[in-house]
């Protein structure tokens, strides 16, 4: 009886595995007036992301730091933060300092395990980033 109450509830899981997955959208130019012309590829899995200057929220690891300025740079094709002095000692790195001769730094450029993704619909730069980067945190601060 068990195991049949488990192959029930499997099958109940598995069409909604389809939801989980990215889909493209697709839009329908009857209901976009004027927008004959307009590309909306890149709108097809979501907001995309373009250079330019931003304010957001910065998180790190999880954790809320208040908001910072930065910038978003391409860089071999790709779009980057360009990491500034302010925004650098935001991130309270461990046994990291400043160039004294850069302007902007990519986090590849700090360390090749940072990771990072900006949400545009929250407003929110999230950094992902090894706990031995950072400086430790003192009485649960």
């Amino acid at each position: 009886m068990k195991l049949r109450e488990i192959k029930v509830g499997l099958m109940l899981l598995l069409p909604w595995q389809e939801a989980w997955a990215a889909e493209a959208f697709s839009f329908n130019r009857a209901h976009l007036h004027g927008a004959a012309q307009v590309d909306l590829q890149k709108y097809q899995y979501g907001n995309p992301l373009h250079a330019g200057q931003y304010r957001s929220t910065l998180s790190v690891n999880g954790r809320d730091l208040g908001e910072e300025t930065f910038v978003i740079q391409e860089h071999d094709g790709q779009l980057e933060p360009c990491i500034s002095p302010s925004l650098f000692d935001a991130l309270q790195l461990k046994d990291a300092q400043w160039p004294t001769a850069a302007t902007c730094l990519r986090f590849s450029q700090i360390d090749k395990a940072i990771g990072w993704e900006y949400d545009s619909g929250e407003n929110v730069l999230r950094v992902n980033m090894p706990q031995a980067l950072l400086q430790p945190i003192i009485g649960g601060r």
